[in-house]
This record gives C-alpha cells, structure tokens and sequence, in this order.
C-alpha cells in the first residue's frame, strides 16, 4: 500500500510540474524569434535615424521623435491587422480614416518639437510619404 501510494503521489507531483517545466521552456524557444515589439522598435530607430539625418534633430528632438513614433506604430499596428482580415470596404474605409487621424496627431507632435526650418521640412517629407501611402493603396 506505501508503495502505491508513493508512486501515486510521485506521478502526482510530475503531473503538476510537467506544465510548468513546458511553460519555462516556451520563452526560450521565443527568445530566438522577433516579437512584433521588437520588430516596431527597430523600425522606430531607423525611422527616427532617418528623420535625424534628414530634418538634423538634436538628441532630444530624436528621443522625443521615437518616442512619437513608437507610439503611433503600437496604435497602426492592430488596425493593419485589422485591415488585412476584413473583406468589407465600409469597415476598412474606417479603419483608414483611424490611420489617418493617428499619422494626422503624429505629424503635429513632431511638428511641435521643431524649428520653423525643420518644420518646412517636415511637412515636405510628411506630404510626399502620405502621397506615397495613397499611392500604395489604390492598387
């Protein structure tokens, strides 16, 4: 009977470790791919490295500048997705009306960070990149 019972009680506790020795090893095997943060997070840098050469922002305009960024890639993100999964124009009108209005507030906090010059600028860059997004979506 002991004998049973130690057995009982030893698969009991392989049982109740099992999952979590699973568990433990999931963030490891992860760890070798790109999360999608890690993906916007690179695309923020050599977005705000290209914004840094071409409109020459001082350190802090290019670490408020990413942090614009970063945050206006978190919020386009799941509306891409969104995008991509519907058939029904309606909805994705609306969705690229909310894109819109997100790049619409990105353009103006970076806008806020800049000297008149860089501002010209700026709003030169940010028209031709809109216009090019227009472009691609009209196919």
């Amino acid at each position: 009977m002991k004998k049973i019972t130690l057995i009982l009680g030893i698969a009991g506790s392989l049982a109740f470790l099992m999952p979590t020795s699973i568990n433990a090893q999931a963030p490891t095997a992860k760890s070798t791919m790109t999360s999608p943060a890690d993906d916007l997070n690179a695309k923020a840098d050599r977005q705000t490295e290209r914004a840094a050469k071409e409109l020459a922002l001082n350190e802090e305009q290019k670490s408020k500048f990413k942090k614009f960024d970063i945050d206006r890639l978190y919020k386009i993100q799941p509306i891409n997705e969104k995008i991509k999964a519907t058939k029904d124009e309606n909805e994705k009108a609306q969705l690229k009306a909310q894109k819109q209005q997100i790049n619409q507030e990105f353009f103006n906090n970076v806008n806020s960070i800049l000297t008149p010059a860089q501002q010209e600028l700026w709003k030169k860059k940010f028209d031709e990149e809109v216009k090019k997004g227009n472009a691609d979506h009209s196919h």
